[in-house]
C-alpha cells in the first residue's frame, strides 16, 4: 500500500473510534433530538386541541346567534341604534321582547308584523287621548281678537284692520 492509502486508512480509524468524548457528544446529540421531539409532539398536541376548539365552535356559531356584548352604558349597540332612530324606551323593550321570543335581532324585530301593529295600536291610542281631552277655559292657544291697542300688532295686519274699519 502507499502511504497516501495508509494516511486515509489511519483517519478512517480515528473518526469511528469510540473516545469518550465522541460518547459524550453523541449522548448530548441524543438528549436534544429528544427534548425537540418532545416539544414538537407537545406543540403538535396543542395545535390539534385548538383546531377541535375552533370545529366546536363553528359548529356553535351555526346553530346560536352571537349574544351583543353591552357596553360600560349598559346600552348594546342594537338598542342605541333604536334610541337614535327616536323610539321610546317602552317601544326598544317591546322590540327587545319580539326578538326574543321570535329569535332575531332587535333591530329586525321592529320590522316584524306584530311590532308594526303594537306601534299603530298604541300611536292611535295617544292620537285619540290628545283628541279627547279639552281645553280648559281661558286657555291661552284661543285667538284673542286684534285691535290697534293690540301687542306685536305687524304691519300687514294694522293695514288689514284699518281697511276693515273704512268700510
Amino acid at each position: 500500500m502507499s502511504d497516501i492509502d495508509n494516511t486515509v486508512s489511519s483517519e478512517d480509524n480515528t473518526n469511528t473510534e469510540n473516545t469518550p468524548e465522541a460518547n459524550a457528544t453523541q449522548e448530548e446529540a441524543n438528549a436534544e433530538g429528544a427534548k425537540i421531539s418532545a416539544i414538537l409532539e407537545r406543540l403538535r398536541k396543542q395545535n390539534a386541541e385548538k383546531d377541535a376548539e375552533i370545529e366546536l365552535l363553528k359548529e356553535q356559531g351555526t346553530k346560536t346567534e352571537a349574544k351583543p356584548v353591552e357596553n360600560s352604558t349598559g346600552l348594546t349597540r342594537e338598542e342605541a341604534i333604536l334610541f337614535s332612530q327616536g323610539l321610546s324606551e317602552e317601544e326598544v323593550a317591546k322590540a327587545q321582547r319580539i326578538a326574543l321570543i321570535e329569535g332575531v335581532s332587535v333591530t329586525e324585530a321592529i320590522k316584524d308584523p306584530i311590532y308594526q301593529a303594537w306601534k299603530t295600536k298604541r300611536e292611535e291610542a295617544i292620537t285619540s287621548e290628545k283628541a279627547s281631552v279639552g281645553t280648559s277655559t281661558g286657555s291661552p292657544t284661543a285667538k284673542q281678537k286684534q285691535d290697534f291697542g293690540s301687542k306685536d300688532l305687524k304691519r300687514e295686519d294694522h293695514k288689514a284692520l284699518f281697511k276693515a274699519r273704512q268700510k
